[in-house]
């Protein structure tokens, strides 16, 4: 029975060659998706919070403001990025290839939001 987040990274190793390759597939999928949902997350309760449906147009003159809103666009960017990028292309401001760009960077933001979250999982399950 595994115990531990570690347990299944143990699991993951002594699989065959094909097997390993197959677990970093699926790892870096799921730390996409589990990263744009953080986001995603984050974005919705500051707006739940703020009680302003554009949480992220908010930013403080004070150092107090100025930290508060990095540590939130760090956490909630992927998901700014991409409905941002989405909603200027449905308004024709953006043309599809710049979409492209700012979905591409939503999902590698994403993939480093979630190893980050995975990983303080992984450390205090």
């Amino acid at each position: 029975m595994l115990r531990r987040g570690r347990d299944i990274l143990k699991l993951a190793n002594h699989g065959k060659h094909g097997v390993n390759e197959l677990f970093k597939i699926i790892t870096a999928t799921f730390a996409v998706a589990f990263g744009f949902v953080t986001a995603a997350l984050v974005f919705v309760i500051s707006c739940l919070l703020s009680g302003k449906e554009n949480s992220h147009e908010r930013a403080n003159e004070t150092v107090e403001g100025i930290v508060q809103f990095f540590f939130y666009i760090m956490f909630a960017g992927p998901y700014v990025v991409a409905s941002s990028g989405v909603e200027l292309w449905r308004e024709e401001k953006l043309s599809i290839q710049s979409l492209a760009i700012c979905l591409l960077v939503s999902a590698a933001w994403s993939f480093c939001l979630g190893v980050i979250v995975v990983h303080l999982m992984i450390l205090f399950i």
